[in-house]
């Protein structure tokens, strides 16, 4: 790769934000980035009072929308056009209600990474100020990392074709990954970036001395994860990795941790779980 300067375009996907929270994801990185365009999802009158909020602080922005809830794989893919055709050459991937600790510092790890190694898929480390334990450096390899943060070079984007449409919230993360991989892209964290994220409205139980955890997500945000994973489970040849992830963290941490000791709806949120299920086999995928 040769050594440049880079142009970055940060695609952001909203959808009824919390504004306050908003502004400081977005001062969290914008003055790195060349252009910000977010899509949001919101009805047509949330989406203007969110543009006359932001446009008193910031400058450089495109907000665009129709008034619909499209999905995120909708609002990647629109950021990755808009990229394109107007010759930006990364693509940061942001959602609403996350921030980072030093932008500057993550990026220049990256394009470091790029110039010395090869091109691949990046993100920083989700709430690196709450892991406990040992310390890591470097940059480790994953399987998937998240959206949130993601940088990735457009030239990826073109080979691939974009982003998977056929998910609305869950699963793309794993999707871009897993389909990067196959075209000889891998996926990496970088494990001294720290991206603050906030996750569904999370709710705490004490039960025997100890405090478990849920994360307060909706029936329909729940039918969407299962159904959503054991797609990409599927199309990716039936990945034993991805396998273990689905049962460890959905099955048995969320699901029947989360859910049955900690989470209110329980009955409504195991009926969308299996409601996912049965789709995610249901659905065709293609060879």
């Amino acid at each position: 790769m040769e050594n440049r300067k880079h142009s970055i375009l940060a695609i952001l996907v909203a959808y009824y934000p919390d504004l306050k929270l908003l502004k400081e994801d977005i001062s969290s990185f914008f003055n790195s980035v060349d252009l910000l365009y977010i899509w949001d999802n919101s009805s047509t009158d949330i989406r203007q009072e969110t543009e006359v909020f932001l446009r008193q602080t910031f400058s450089n922005i495109i907000i665009e929308g129709n008034g619909e809830n499209m999905g995120i794989s909708y609002g990647l893919n629109k950021g990755w056009q808009y990229a394109k055709k107007n010759g930006l050459d990364i693509l940061l991937t942001m959602d609403q209600d996350s921030s980072f600790q030093d932008f500057g510092k993550y990026l220049q790890r990256v394009l470091w990474k790029w110039e010395k190694e090869d091109y691949c898929l990046c993100g920083p480390t989700p709430n690196l100020h709450l892991k406990q334990g040992n310390y890591t450096e470097g940059f480790s390899r994953h399987i998937a990392i998240i959206t949130s943060g993601m940088l990735v070079p457009i030239k990826l984007l073109n080979h691939v074709n974009g982003y998977c449409n056929d998910f609305l919230v869950d699963g793309i993360d794993f999707d871009i990954c897993y389909k990067m991989r196959e075209n000889g892209y891998e996926s990496y964290m970088d494990n001294e970036s720290n991206l603050i994220q906030h996750f569904g409205e999370p709710q705490y139980k004490n039960i025997l001395g100890w405090q478990i955890h849920g994360y307060g997500y909706s029936p329909f945000r729940v039918y969407g994860i299962f159904r959503n994973h054991i797609i990409v489970w599927r199309r990716y040849h039936h990945d034993g990795i991805l396998l273990r992830h689905i049962i460890k963290h959905y099955f048995l941490e969320y699901l029947l941790k989360g859910v049955l000791l900690v989470e209110d709806n329980k009955w409504k949120k195991l009926k969308a779980a299996c409601k996912g299920i049965v789709e995610g086999f249901r659905f065709k995928v293609k060879s």
